[in-house]
């Protein structure tokens, strides 16, 4: 079964396949307290808006191969969100130099996130910075990766989905300076994913 998870305060989240599960009402607090509104009357965590841009909840992928612990412990799709809007913030890209502009993030491939993986943990992010006033759309595909380790549990994992977030903000921000379309950003570990 897939779709969205929906807790018992009304926010929802997307699950992966196989989920049966629902999400916490501790991870809607914990979405409440990085600044993601709970829209209750549509189920779903509201944009933020940081310095004129608008940012989309980031979402998953169908195929984002995340491993279930994983992705109901660490939360990544809301750390990369919040990572995004503390790095626009303290990159000080202007406030009025997002105005009409929405950006959106999708987690389309993570790699390493089993408990017992022995490697880098890999991620690749796939964005499009979208200016309404010329509907002009410029999108960018982003690499992250940790060093991982041998069976460092999902606590591990969080903390290296955690360190891909905050390097991705500063990789994303920076090419929201001064979009280019199509742009490979980040850092490309040697194995694929």
């Amino acid at each position: 079964m897939s779709g969205t998870a929906r807790d018992p305060s009304g926010c929802s989240r997307p699950r992966p396949p196989a989920t049966l599960g629902c999400v916490t009402r501790t991870v809607c607090l914990l979405a409440l307290a990085f600044s993601f509104g709970c829209d209750k009357s549509s189920g779903t965590n509201a944009p933020n808006e940081v310095r004129g841009y608008k940012l989309e909840p980031t979402v998953y992928g169908p195929n984002h191969g995340m491993d279930q612990h994983a992705f109901e412990k660490c939360n990544f799709d809301k750390k990369l969100t919040s990572s995004v809007a503390g790095a626009i913030e303290a990159q000080g890209t202007g406030a009025k130099t997002g105005d009409g502009k929405t950006l959106r993030l999708i987690i389309e491939h993570v790699k390493g996130t089993e408990p017992d993986w022995a490697g880098d943990i890999t991620v690749l992010i796939n964005g499009v910075l979208h200016y309404h006033e010329t509907d002009d759309k410029h999108e960018f595909a982003a690499h992250g990766h940790a060093v991982g380790g041998i069976s460092v549990g999902v606590g591990g994992v969080c903390k290296g989905l955690d360190e891909i977030a905050d390097e991705l903000a500063d990789h994303i921000v920076e090419w929201m300076s001064s979009p280019r379309h199509d742009a490979e950003i980040g850092d490309r570990p040697s194995l694929e994913l």
